[in-house]
C-alpha cells in the first residue's frame, strides 16, 4: 500500500452465549425496511465516517435482521447469495437455493478464490451480493466489524469432504487510491480466512455451530460471532468491499450477518454560510438516505441561528443528506446546497452521523441579464408517486436550477409554485441546462435550452415525476400548448377501444401517445382530416397525445381510457 504504511490486522473472538443453546426466539428479517440507513453502524470505532456507498445485488439478498440473540448478534444487516424473504426462520431442511439460478458473480471474489484460496476447480461465482463504501477515522484507532457466517453447504461440503464448490465472502480493505485489497475476515488467532474449509466440525471447531434439527434457522451451520479489526490511520480514506457469492455453482446459499454496533442517537450539529458570511436567515433539512429509487423522506427541518448554526436532535446512527436553504430575501444570490457543496442531491456527500459538525456553504448565482426566458411545469400523475387523483398533478416546491452549459455557473434558481410552474426571466443569450432536484429521485435526462435572437423564449420545458422514482423529461403534459395554427380534437374523451382524431388542416402530422411516465405507447402517421386509431391495447388511465407537424411544431392534449 502507498506511503509505506504498515497495517496491523488482528481478529478477536467475541465471547458470549453459545448460539446452539439459545434458539428459543427465531431470528427475524424484514426486507421492506431501509437497511441501507444502517450501513455506517456496521463499523465499530470512534466517529468513523462512511461515504460513497454503492450496492450490487440480486433482488431480496439484503435486509435488516433483529432478534438475533440465537446467533449471538442482536440486530444488523444480512447479505446473502440467496433470496432472504421469510425463509431465514424455516427449519434447516429448507435451504435458500435456486432463487437466483446462475445470476451475476463478483470478479473480486473469483480472483480471491484463485490467487489466495488456491481454487483449482471452477472458480466462477454466481448470485453475488456486494456492498462497498469509503470510510475515514478522525484518529488512529481500531475499526471493527462483528459478524457471523452461515451456509447451507455445511456440513456436507465441509471437511472431511473437501470441495471447491464452497461459497466465498470477505471484508476487503484498501486505501482509496490503491488497487491492492486485503481481506480482514480471518479465523481468530490465525492468518486463515473465514471459509467453510477453515471453520467446520473438524477444523477450528471452537468457532463452529451445527444447526440442530429443532432449531428455527435455515442454514445448516454457522460460525460463532467473530470480530474483524482493522487499524486505521487518522485522516486516511479507505475503501471497503463486503462481498458474498456462490462459487462453482449456484446451489446451496450462504449469508453473512453483520451486527449493528452503533445503537445510540445523538445531536447532529453544523453551520451554514451564504454570500460572504454566516447564513443566519434560512433553515437546514435532514433527509434519510437509501440506495433505492424514490424520494428520500425529509426527517427534520430546523432554523439556522446566530453564526449560521443548526442542530438536529436525537438523530439515530445512519446515512443522511443535509441541505441548507438560504432565505431568498436576505441572500438573493445564494441557492440551496447539500453538504459537500452540491446543488443536486446525486453529487451530495452523505453524512454518517457520528461526532463531527458539518459546515455547509450555499452555492451562488452568477447573473448575466438579457431578454430571454425559460418556463415550464413539474408534474406527476396516476403513474407517479404522490398520487392524489387520476388527473395530472402539479408538484410544488421542487427546486429548479438553471446552469450555464459552457461555464457550469448557476444562472437562476426558483421553486415550482402551487401549480407546478417555474419561470426564469431576463436571461442573456446562451445555452442552458434546466435541472430540477428532488432528493432521492435520479435526474436521468437534463434539458438543454438555447436562448437566441430566433428563440428568445422557451415556455414548455417541463418534467414528470414517474412511479419508478425517475425524473423524466416530457414535452409539457400539464399544458396543452398550441404550437401551430392547426387545431386537433380527439373523441370520445374519455374513450375505450377506438378514438377519432380530427384536424382543421390537410397537412401531414404524427400522433404520439405516451403514458404518464413519458413512455411512448403508439406512434402513427396521419394524413387525413379525420382518422380513427385503435387504442384497445392500452390499459385504463390517462395518456398524453402529442401532435407533431412535419415542421417540428407540436401541440398536446390529454386522453383518458376507461
Amino acid at each position: 500500500m502507498k506511503n509505506g504504511y504498515t497495517f496491523l490486522l488482528a481478529l478477536s473472538l467475541f465471547v458470549g452465549i453459545h448460539a446452539a443453546t439459545a434458539q428459543s426466539t427465531a431470528l427475524q428479517i424484514d426486507t421492506s425496511l431501509n437497511w441501507q440507513q444502517w450501513i455506517p453502524t456496521l463499523l465499530g470505532g470512534n466517529c468513523v465516517q462512511v461515504n460513497n456507498v454503492s450496492f450490487t445485488n440480486q433482488s431480496g439478498s439484503a435486509s435488516r435482521f433483529s432478534q438475533g440473540g440465537a446467533i449471538g448478534l442482536s440486530e444488523g444487516i444480512v447479505l446473502s447469495s440467496g433470496s432472504l424473504g421469510g425463509m431465514i426462520n424455516e427449519p434447516p431442511t429448507l435451504f435458500l437455493t435456486g432463487s437466483f439460478p446462475n445470476n451475476a458473480g463478483d470478479s473480486l471474489l473469483e480472483l480471491y478464490a484463485i490467487q489466495t484460496l488456491g481454487y483449482t476447480g471452477n472458480a466462477t461465482s454466481y448470485d453475488a451480493t456486494r456492498l462497498e463504501f469509503d470510510f475515514t477515522a478522525p484518529a488512529n484507532q481500531t475499526v471493527t466489524i462483528r459478524f457471523v457466517f452461515a451456509s447451507e453447504e455445511y456440513p456436507e461440503y465441509a471437511p472431511p469432504n473437501n470441495d471447491f464448490f464452497n461459497d466465498i465472502f470477505g471484508f476487503f480493505v484498501r486505501e482509496s487510491d490503491s488497487s491492492i485489497y486485503q481481506n480482514i475476515a480471518m479465523v481468530p488467532g490465525t492468518t486463515l480466512p473465514v471459509t467453510i474449509n477453515n471453520i467446520n466440525a473438524i477444523t477450528n471447531t471452537s468457532f463452529y455451530i451445527e444447526t440442530a434439527a429443532t432449531d428455527s434457522f435455515a442454514f445448516d451451520g454457522y460460525t460463532t460471532p467473530i470480530t474483524a479489526t482493522f487499524q486505521a490511520i487518522a485522516g486516511v480514506t479507505y475503501h471497503m468491499v463486503i462481498a458474498i457469492s456462490d462459487i462453482g455453482d449456484s446451489a446451496f446459499d450462504s449469508a453473512v450477518f453483520l451486527e449493528k454496533q452503533s445503537n445510540t442517537s445523538q445531536d447532529s450539529n453544523g453551520s451554514a454560510s451564504a454570500g460572504f458570511g454566516p447564513m443566519e436567515q434560512g433553515y437546514a433539512e435532514l433527509f434519510g438516505f437509501n440506495l433505492d429509487p424514490g424520494a428520500f423522506p425529509r426527517l427534520d427541518s430546523v432554523s439556522c441561528g446566530s453564526g449560521g448554526n443548526f442542530s438536529f436532535a436525537n438523530v439515530d446512527a445512519g446515512l443522511y443528506l443535509i441541505h441548507c436553504i438560504p432565505d431568498s430575501a436576505a441572500y438573493p444570490l445564494s441557492v440551496p446546497t447539500y453538504y459537500g457543496g452540491a446543488f443536486l442531491w446525486e453529487q451530495a456527500q452523505t453524512v454518517a452521523v457520528a461526532c463531527d459538525a458539518y459546515a455547509t456553504s450555499a452555492a451562488n448565482l452568477v447573473i448575466n441579464t438579457g431578454p430571454g426566458g425559460i418556463s415550464g411545469t413539474i408534474g406527476t400523475g396516476s403513474a407517479g408517486f404522490r398520487l392524489r387523483s387520476e388527473e395530472l398533478i402539479p408538484v410544488p416546491n421542487v427546486n429548479v436550477f438553471l446552469q450555464d452549459s459552457a461555464s457550469a455557473e448557476l444562472r437562476g434558481y426558483m421553486r415550482s409554485d402551487a401549480n407546478g410552474l417555474y419561470q426564469f426571466s431576463n436571461l442573456a443569450f446562451g445555452t442552458y441546462y434546466v435541472l430540477p432536484d428532488v432528493a432521492g429521485v435520479p435526474l436521468l435526462e437534463r434539458r438543454k435550452v438555447v436562448i437566441s435572437e430566433s428563440n428568445i423564449s422557451s415556455s414548455s420545458i417541463s418534467f414528470l415525476l414517474t412511479a419508478a422514482g425517475i425524473l423524466d423529461v416530457v414535452e409539457d403534459p400539464l399544458v396543452a400548448t398550441q404550437a401551430s395554427t392547426t387545431t386537433f380534437q380527439i373523441f370520445p374523451n374519455p374513450g375505450s377501444s377506438w378514438v377519432k382524431i380530427q384536424q382543421n388542416s390537410s397537412d401531414d402530422f404524427t400522433a404520439i401517445i405516451r403514458d404518464l411516465s413519458g413512455k411512448e405507447q403508439h406512434r402513427i402517421a396521419i394524413s387525413k382530416q379525420l382518422t380513427s386509431i385503435d387504442m384497445s391495447s392500452l390499459g385504463a388511465g390517462m395518456y398524453v397525445i402529442e401532435f407533431r407537424t412535419s415542421k417540428g411544431e407540436a401541440s398536446f392534449t390529454r386522453w383518458i381510457k376507461e
